[in-house]
């Protein structure tokens, strides 16, 4: 049981990691990143205002977060969890 807790947990974070913080959308290659380490996608980059980071307001440069790009290349949250329940061999069980 602690192990699909602990898978779950491991999901949803996942998920925040890779959600664009302007359209929460999963972010695919390129990713961007304004110079306090806030990512957003490609496609906010080219729409936000002033070339600005929606979060802090600071100037948007062509900074590339490459660990997000190799976790989103890794595949989707979904893979990463039926990956992570056939390595272990555990399944999940929903209560209705």
């Amino acid at each position: 049981m602690g192990n699909r807790v602990a898978d779950l947990h491991s999901l949803t974070k996942f998920q925040e990691i890779l959600r664009c913080s302007v359209c929460f959308d999963f972010m695919q290659s390129p990713i961007y990143q304004c110079h306090a380490g806030h990512a957003l996608c490609s496609s906010c980059k080219a729409r936000v205002l002033n070339n600005k980071c929606p979060n802090c307001r600071q100037q948007l440069s062509n900074i590339r977060c490459l660990a997000l790009e190799k976790m989103a290349k890794s595949g989707t949250p979904r893979h990463f969890l039926l990956r992570n329940f056939r390595e272990r061999k555990v399944g999940v069980r929903f209560q209705g």
